[in-house]
């Protein structure tokens, strides 16, 4: 059973953390984004509760509660919206064997309801750092992407279904640049009860 507690969420970031002060000791640990979100998923399966898998809702099957590039529907439920790390419930999740796979079926021969945490990260490594087209085209999409599916599951709940989402926004920065947008974007959108930006600079300096 996944509970989206305090705790649980301290333990996360924590772990975040962690990778922070890492990557300020080995410079190299991260050079994509692809390196961000392997270590960060290395890092949650270092959460004890985490990194034990459980059965699924039809039992017989066991599952991880962490998972990568996870297909979620839209508003228009298309199966369009893709975070980057997903923390699912296993007791919420269906697997379908490929006897039961059908017209019918989730053409990814699984589906989850239930509580989740999502992760949609950010590794800029530009010399210019987090500029206005890179907030507006990379941070500011992932937000807006991340609302109207917050907005399609709050519409499924006031028809009767269950479950909610956490969102975590990681950025690491190789540089300490950003520009106002992002300034101004981070003090009045930082953190609410659906989600929160983390930002971590790597301060290299620029020649």
């Amino acid at each position: 059973m996944l509970n989206i507690t305090q705790d649980l969420l301290r333990e996360i970031e924590t772990k975040i953390n962690e990778l922070d002060d890492e990557y300020s000791h080995v410079r190299g640990k991260i050079l994509t984004e692809a390196d961000l979100k392997c270590s960060i998923f290395m890092k949650l399966h270092e959460i004890p509760i985490l990194a034990e898998p459980e059965e699924i809702a039809e039992g017989g099957i066991l599952a991880s509660k962490i998972h990568s590039e996870l297909s979620w529907f839209n508003e228009k439920y298309q199966l369009q919206i893709r975070p980057d790390i997903t923390i699912l419930d296993p007791s919420s999740l269906k697997v379908f064997p490929f006897s039961q796979i059908s017209r019918d079926s989730p053409s990814k021969g699984f589906e989850f309801m239930g509580d989740a945490i999502i992760f949609e990260l950010k590794f800029n490594r530009k010399s210019t750092g987090i500029d206005e087209h890179y907030f507006k085209n990379q941070i500011k999409d992932d937000f807006d992407k991340i609302e109207r599916l917050n907005e399609r599951i709050d519409r499924e709940i006031q028809e009767g279904a269950e479950g909610k989402i956490f969102c975590y926004f990681i950025i690491f920065n190789r540089t300490n640049i950003t520009c106002q947008e992002f300034d101004d974007f981070i003090a009045q959108y930082g953190e609410n009860e659906r989600y929160k930006f983390i930002y971590k600079s790597g301060n290299e300096p620029i020649d």
